[in-house]
């Protein structure tokens, strides 16, 4: 198990690097520059990779959403419910967001129903979307005060986000009331527990 994780990061980071010496030449050759930023790259190459990489329907179907994003994408949302993502996939998945240039405008993001995820993947998750991110979905992720603690730490920093959805974890009592202080020092934030 671990070495088909780190057969798939080693495969990322090799194909990260790759990606933009060929990418380039491979989109002259097709004639198609309309969906290249000035260096290169389409907007969500890195994202995409990770998420074909991991390999499961449901992330190959957002792979496939993200291909169609231009460089002039106002905001974009990324849904991975019921992916069968584990916690090993969230650090591919991290990666890829942090190198993604078009990250800030993520808007939505949920990896709700995804059990496999755990304490470890939604806190290694977690530290990747943006800020500007308005929404999160965590539902059924058999997560624990520590991931429920790093989605914490991430709104208290988060510029305006709405709603979080974190029911159906493990959270205890004094991490929930945490969530309900926060939410009645921000208004417009909503948090269901």
């Amino acid at each position: 198990m671990d070495s088909q994780i780190t057969t798939r990061r080693l495969a990322l980071q090799l194909a990260l690097e790759i990606i933009p010496t060929i990418l380039p030449v491979v989109q002259a050759l097709a004639g198609d520059r309309s969906n290249v930023t000035d260096d290169g790259k389409k907007p969500m190459d890195e994202l995409i990779l990770a998420l074909d990489l991991i390999g499961t329907p449901n992330c190959k179907d957002a792979a496939n959403i993200l291909r169609g994003y231009g460089p002039d994408l106002i905001s974009f949302n990324l849904h991975l419910r019921n992916a069968g993502l584990r916690a090993k996939d969230a650090q591919v998945l991290a990666e890829a967001m942090r190198n993604t240039s078009q990250a800030q405008k993520l808007r939505p993001f949920s990896v709700s129903f995804n059990p496999n995820l755990t304490d470890f993947g939604i806190a290694t998750l977690i530290a990747s979307p943006p800020t500007t991110a308005i929404e999160l979905g965590l539902v059924g992720c058999s997560m624990g005060d520590v991931g429920g603690a790093a989605i914490l730490k991430w709104a208290q920093h988060a510029q305006a986000p709405s709603m979080i959805y974190i029911e159906q974890n493990n959270i205890s009592t004094n991490l929930r009331q945490k969530f309900t202080y926060l939410q009645n020092q921000r208004p417009g934030l909503t948090v269901i527990i």
